[in-house]
């Protein structure tokens, strides 16, 4: 669906709806076809095997899903942090040591400060794993392992709503991969989680 489709003064509130729906819908199914299993795999084992830390960079609507790694990976006991700062970022990058690990988030792949932060990760050593919409985009081609994410944008101007949802759908796959490979490991800290945000309920 094309920026032309979506923006007619016409459409009652039920038509956008129904369009934005749609194209996030199409790009979901668009990214599963296109899906890199050995790529996905690679990318659930290296968080699996951080040394250290996990960092997380985004900026802008990339920020979201950046916290997002925090808030999910974190119940597993794994150090991780996000980061939306582009100096923050770039000085974590800095300290990262070998075996640790950088995800990077970037509609584009081409934004200078996720970019510069991912050249400084690689040159620590650390292993980095990008999420893009854009095969061809410099951050896909300095990453060790990168993720797509085909969102046909049914936005107002420039946007990317659909691609923050599937790039948020990622997230879950690495997220339920990891768990299913090491329950073991994860369970004892999933349920101390549980219970500590059970007592924060009415």
């Amino acid at each position: 669906m094309r920026l032309r489709d979506l923006e007619n003064p016409g459409d009652t509130t039920g038509s956008i709806a129904s369009k934005i729906f749609h194209g996030i819908t199409e790009g979901l199914q668009d990214t599963l076809k296109i899906m890199n299993e050995t790529a996905l795999e690679q990318a659930i084992n290296t968080i699996l095997s951080a040394a250290q830390r996990i960092d997380a960079y985004g900026s802008g609507g990339s920020a979201i899903i950046a916290a997002d790694i925090k808030h999910r990976f974190m119940r597993f006991g794994i150090p991780v942090r996000a980061y939306a700062d582009p100096y923050i970022q770039i000085t974590s990058a800095s300290l990262l040591k070998p075996g640790d690990v950088a995800i990077a988030i970037s509609h584009t792949g081409a934004n200078r400060d996720i970019l510069d932060a991912v050249e400084m990760a690689k040159t620590s050593k650390a292993t980095v794993i990008s999420i893009t919409s854009y095969m061809r985009s410099p951050l896909s081609k300095t990453a060790d392992i990168t993720l797509y994410g085909m969102a046909r944008e049914v936005n107002y101007r420039s946007e990317a709503m659909a691609s923050r949802l599937i790039h948020l759908a990622i997230i879950d796959v690495l997220y339920v991969g990891a768990l299913l490979k090491q329950q073991d490991r994860f369970i004892d800290n999933m349920q101390k989680v549980r219970q500590a945000i059970a007592k924060r309920r009415i």
